[in-house]
Parts: C-alpha cells; sequence; structure tokens
C-alpha cells in the first residue's frame, strides 16, 4: 500500500464521527437510527474500497479531495442501495457535501479578512489560499486569465475530483453536489461567480469568473489613499 493511499483511507477514517453528526440529520426523515447507522457504515465501506489502490497521489490536497469525492460517491450509491430514488439520493448527497465544502472555505476568508483590506483584495487572498490547498498542483492545474480591476479570473486544466468522477461513471453527480457549491462560496466569499464551463461536464476547463460590485466612487478615492495594501 502506497503512502497517499494511507493518507485517503487515514482521511476517510478522521471524516467518520463528522460525517456522521452531519449525514445523521439528513437521513432521519427516511431512516431509522439503527438504519442510519448501518447506512452509514456501507458509506465508508464503500468509500474505502473506492479510493483507487493503484492512482498515485502526489499531495495531500490532492489526497483530502479524492477522499471527499470518494465519500461523495459511496453516500450516493449507498442511498440508490437503500431504495432512494436518483434526484433525492443526489438532494441528500449535495446537501452532506455543502456542509463539507462551507467549513473548508472558512480557513482561507479567515486569512483574507486579517491580511487584506478591500473586497477585491480579500477575495484574490482567499482565492489564492484555496489554491494552495487542497487545490493546488499537480491534481489541480489553474491558468490565470486577464480580467478588469474587479474581478479574478482563471481557468482549472485539470480537477482530480472531476477524474475521479468520470472513472465512477458519474459525471453529473460531481456537477451537482461539488461544482455547483462554488456559487454558494462565492457569496460566502463577498462575490459572484459566473461560470458557463466545467471539466466535469466534459468543457475542455472550468471558466471561474469571481467578481465583486465596483466600489462607489467615495470609497474607491479612500482605497488609492490608503494604498494598494489590501490588493496583495
Amino acid at each position: 500500500m502506497n503512502v497517499r493511499r494511507r493518507l485517503i483511507e487515514r482521511a476517510v477514517g478522521a471524516a467518520k464521527p463528522w460525517l456522521v453528526r452531519r449525514v445523521g440529520p439528513l437521513l432521519s426523515p427516511r431512516f431509522s437510527a439503527q438504519e442510519s447507522e448501518d447506512l452509514l457504515e456501507e458509506v465508508f465501506e464503500r468509500a474505502d474500497a473506492g479510493v483507487g489502490r493503484d492512482r498515485t497521489h502526489e499531495s495531500m490536497g490532492e489526497a483530502l479531495m479524492l477522499a471527499c469525492a470518494a465519500l461523495t460517491v459511496a453516500l450516493y450509491r449507498t442511498l440508490l442501495n437503500r431504495g432512494l430514488g436518483s434526484t433525492e439520493a443526489r438532494a441528500v448527497t449535495a446537501k452532506a457535501t455543502a456542509s463539507i465544502y462551507d467549513r473548508m472555505a472558512d480557513f482561507p476568508w479567515r486569512i483574507a479578512r486579517v491580511t487584506a483590506r478591500t473586497p477585491i483584495g480579500r477575495l484574490r487572498r482567499a482565492t489564492r489560499v484555496f489554491r494552495r490547498f487542497p487545490f493546488g498542483p499537480p491534481g489541480y492545474l489553474m491558468e490565470d486569465v486577464f480580467s478588469d480591476e474587479n474581478t479574478v479570473a482563471f481557468d482549472v486544466k485539470r480537477c482530480v475530483v472531476a477524474e475521479h468522477f468520470r472513472e465512477q461513471g458519474l459525471p453529473e453527480l460531481c456537477v451537482e453536489t461539488f461544482c455547483n457549491l462554488d456559487f454558494a462560496l462565492a457569496q460566502k466569499w463577498g462575490s459572484t461567480l459566473n461560470r458557463t464551463t466545467t471539466l466535469a461536464s466534459g468543457a475542455p476547463h472550468c471558466d471561474f469568473r469571481w467578481q465583486i460590485d465596483p466600489p462607489a466612487p467615495a470609497a474607491k478615492a479612500a482605497g488609492r489613499r490608503r494604498g494598494v495594501e489590501g490588493e496583495r
């Protein structure tokens, strides 16, 4: 067993208590407490089997995101196995992944709020932190795109999560349970996300365009007087 696979298995194992707390309430309308416990045990078994024993993982971030992807696929398939229709199973799975992603997004935003002064400065800082971990190379390859002063723009040329979902034959699940979460993330970070293509849907790249509202003239002038510290 290679080191990266052990990292993924540890990540899955560490997620168990937290996932039980988060997913348990989502299951209670349809399943008894014992049924939910059995269902989650099946999820963990499926996730452990689905991380890919022959795959080489080059970074901690890649290992972490593949663990999340494996758990997502495992939850969806287990819900189908327990009698839920595909629409309901996707909805429950998406709620579970949203709770995980929301927590993951807290750390870069805290850093951005402390270290950057302006809205665009905070947005740039938060996206930079996320692009280092967990969404860093080689599992994720991104290319900056020229944009106006109120936009953070880059294209994602490789996404290891999208690759995993395609390998599992579930690219549409990736869109619903991972890709679509970025729009709520943008709001959390004080911006709006405009994105027209995704790797998961078969495009050659994901075109991320994070935008903030242009500052009012008075605020813009004040920002110039303070300098560019918040933009760095």
